[in-house]
């Protein structure tokens, strides 16, 4: 689930790739659709969303991992609007499961 400052949301299902490019370097693709609940100044024009990503990850020796990510949110084209918008998150991931 994903919260803005003014109180829209998305809640979603998705995939996710990575791709290790180098010794602890990760690029991970995604892609998910979910559900959009719009605000006035946030309307995407459909509460079916589609959300892409892009992301570049430094993972250490603990599997715990700190990265940049791209995403482009938005309808597809399925609404009569497609504003789309887009975000850059930094993220901390730590690992739920050892090896």
């Amino acid at each position: 689930m994903v919260s803005a400052e003014n109180d829209a949301s998305y809640v979603f299902l998705g995939l996710r790739r990575d791709f290790l490019v180098g010794e602890h370097w990760l690029l991970t693709g995604s892609f998910d659709a979910g559900y959009f609940e719009e605000r006035d100044e946030l309307n995407l024009g459909l509460e079916l969303e589609f959300r892409s990503g892009l992301e570049v990850a430094y993972q250490f020796a603990n599997r715990y991992r700190i990265g940049v990510a791209l995403y482009h949110l938005s309808n597809g084209g399925f609404g009569k609007r497609n504003p789309g918008t887009e975000s850059v998150v930094l993220s901390l991931t730590a690992p739920i499961i050892s090896r």
